[in-house]
């Protein structure tokens, strides 16, 4: 069976925001996705404050907005939901971004030294379950786990890559 993938980078996707748990891998290889190859506006604001935005003049009805949790175990979902209010808040003032009308995306790394708290995580799938409106929740947004980890497929299709040259 043969599969086709194509790439319509006129689709507008509105607005979209990732939240993830890695401070650099996961932010650059999302911005480098959506911002560079797809062409849309995307920006970066990582935990430490630092801002990049890759610029788009070609679609302005679609945006997307990467950030990172405030620690990187996956309970912090729940239990960082004070640093995420503040991050929402900062988003709408200052970057114009609205938080209440976008989809949100949580993407975490099952890697089996962290995010092993299965009562948590379990909790987690079943509140977080549609990237627009959870109503059974306070928290909205659709959790992805990520296995094998992120890292793991950048480095399998960094080794392809070497060794074709």
């Amino acid at each position: 069976m043969n599969y086709r993938l194509e790439l319509n980078k006129d689709k507008s996707i509105g607005n979209v925001l990732f939240i993830v748990e890695g401070n650099k891998t996961e932010m650059d290889m999302i911005g480098h996705i959506f911002g560079t190859l797809l062409n849309y506006e995307c920006e970066k604001l990582d935990r430490k404050g630092k801002y990049y935005r890759y610029q788009n003049k070609t679609n302005p009805y679609s945006r997307v907005f990467v950030i990172n949790t405030e620690k990187t175990n996956i309970s912090n979902i729940r239990d960082g939901q004070e640093y995420l209010d503040k991050i929402y808040e900062e988003f709408i003032n200052e970057y114009h971004f609205p938080v209440d009308r976008s989809a949100i995306y949580y993407i975490f790394d099952r890697d089996s030294r962290s995010n092993r708290e299965a009562d948590v995580i379990k909790e987690l799938l079943g509140e977080l379950a549609n990237a627009r409106d959870n109503e059974e929740s306070y928290v909205q947004g659709l959790l992805l786990l990520s296995y094998p980890a992120i890292k793991t497929f950048i480095l399998s299709n960094f080794k392809e890559v070497q060794q074709l040259k």
